[in-house]
């Protein structure tokens, strides 16, 4: 009986040793095994922009399926709010998207093509004049310049001039160049007073473009460079300019001075006479001949036709150079000597001045 008796004690014992290593073998079991990743974001929302959070791979190995589709489950829902969240934050805290920039320039304060700066515009014009230079096209380049040269101003103005000068640099005053020119091949018995009537021009602006210092020892045979068109005359009160062309291109400009207290008439005019050395009739009264004390016209003269209520004006040169450029004259216009006599050798009688302000 005894034995029967110790037998059911240890029986019981190992009954009750047995129960409670399997109590403990699940409870460790369950906080030894990490869940799968996405379960852990289910249970602790991963940091924003952690890519783990919203792409970790499933790493679910339980032996338990119905535990395992439970867990999956759960961890997508919380992947999925998660990722909603972070798509939610980010439209609350990227910046507004930036404001349609208006094309009226009535909104933007820019000035439309119409009215963009004309600096902007010389240099457009300029860039296209340097490119057909380049090109050698200078007959082109003239044209477009003479014509916005004669419709600007001020700065302007003085950059197509200044390209000017340079393309008739060798356009006009190169002996050699022909372009734009004819050409004339001395005859026995000629002279450049004969040469110059044949083309209706003054003879010393042959001279004067070809070199020749004594027209005397002219040779048949030589050639002449002949700019043949009209010379014409514009004085500009405004920016103190004359301008001489030839038809409707451009040779030169020269500084001038206008009469005071706008004394120098505007119009058009047409020289009617033109003297070496003149001597000066004052407008008081008297004469002052050439090179006298008190004589103003400088080395050349070149007098308007008078018209009813405009005598005694013309273009003259001046003993007093730093004149130029102000209002100096009782009315004439006033040219340094050295411009003056170039400018003479161009016109002749009948040629055509317009004076505008």
């Amino acid at each position: 009986m005894k034995k029967v008796l110790a037998l059911l004690a240890v029986a019981a014992l190992v009954g009750v040793l047995i129960s409670t290593g399997d109590e403990k073998t699940a409870v460790g079991g369950e906080e030894s095994t990490p869940a799968p990743s996405r379960n852990r974001a289910a249970k602790s929302p991963a940091p924003e922009n952690s890519k783990n959070a919203t792409q970790a791979p499933n790493t679910d190995q339980s032996t338990e399926p119905a535990k395992a589709a439970s867990t999956h489950k759960s961890g997508k829902e919380t992947q999925e709010k998660t990722t909603d969240d972070q798509k939610t934050k980010s439209r609350k805290t990227s910046p507004e998207p930036a404001q349609e920039t208006s094309n009226d320039p009535s909104e933007t304060g820019t000035d439309t093509p119409e009215k963009q700066s004309s600096e902007t515009g010389a240099q457009v014009w300029l860039e296209k004049a340097r490119q057909l230079v380049e090109d050698k096209e200078w007959l082109k380049a003239r044209d477009i310049l003479t014509d916005k040269y004669l419709n600007s101003e001020g700065k302007e103005r003085e950059a197509y001039q200044e390209l000017l000068d340079r393309i008739n640099r060798k356009l006009i005053w190169d002996p050699d160049c022909m372009k734009g020119a004819e050409t004339y091949r001395l005859q026995s018995g000629d002279t450049l007073g004969k040469v110059a009537r044949k083309y209706d021009i003054n003879w010393r602006m042959i001279a004067r473009l070809n070199g020749i210092e004594n027209p005397g020892r002219i040779r048949a045979g030589d050639d002449l460079k002949i700019l043949t068109g009209k010379p014409r005359v514009l004085v500009t009160k405004s920016e103190y300019a004359l301008t001489l062309l030839i038809d409707d291109y451009y040779v030169k400009e020269y500084p001038v001075g206008i009469g005071q207290n706008d004394k120098t008439p505007t119009g058009e005019f047409t020289i009617d006479n033109c003297l070496v050395e003149p001597d000066w009739y004052k407008p008081s009264g008297g004469v002052v001949e050439y090179g006298e004390e008190g004589h103003l016209l400088g080395d050349r003269w070149m007098g308007f036709e008078d018209k009813p209520g405009v005598t005694g004006f013309g273009i003259h040169g001046t003993n007093e150079p730093d004149s130029v450029g102000t209002k100096c004259s009782q009315g004439c216009v006033r040219l340094r000597n050295k411009d003056v006599r170039e400018l003479y050798d161009f016109v002749t009688p009948g040629t055509r001045v317009k004076i505008v302000e």
